[in-house]
């Protein structure tokens, strides 16, 4: 842990979404299809400090 612990275990429990009104609709489905991937049976998360891996996550997400 580091100097701010309930931000990081928020961090590890939360999950921010884009959403907003100007989000075009093959965003979401973007959006949506990777949701899809990391939600499947098949996806492997990484728990190694128990956080997947937001930072990719969050790279596809907005990519």
């Amino acid at each position: 842990m580091g100097d701010l612990p309930v931000t990081e275990r928020l961090g590890r429990e939360f999950l921010s979404l884009p959403i907003y009104p100007e989000l075009l609709p093959d965003r979401v489905a973007s959006i949506a299809a990777e949701l899809k991937k990391i939600a499947s049976p098949q996806a492997r998360v990484s728990r190694g400090d128990g956080v997947f891996h937001k930072k990719q996550l969050r790279h596809r997400l907005m990519a």
